[in-house]
């Protein structure tokens, strides 16, 4: 909602090669290998993308998200 109310929005993965392009900027930029991204859970395994539109690609690291609560 900060974003928003900013006129500004995370960054969305729709696919593989985007995500790709998305870590080699932060790579680049930032002294992290972590992002926060425009996703929500709305449920138990259930996410959207902040923009309120359906996910359609997710790329969990092994042990991620690490509890339905987080």
């Amino acid at each position: 909602r900060y974003c928003r109310e900013k006129y500004m929005d995370l960054s969305t993965i729709d696919n593989m090669n985007n995500m790709n392009e998305i870590n080699n900027v932060i790579k680049l930029i930032a002294d992290t290998e972590h992002a926060w991204i425009g996703l929500q859970r709305t449920g138990h395994d259930k996410w959207q993308l902040s923009s309120g539109e359906p996910v359609l690609y997710l790329n969990w690291a092994t042990g991620q998200p690490e509890s339905s609560e987080e």
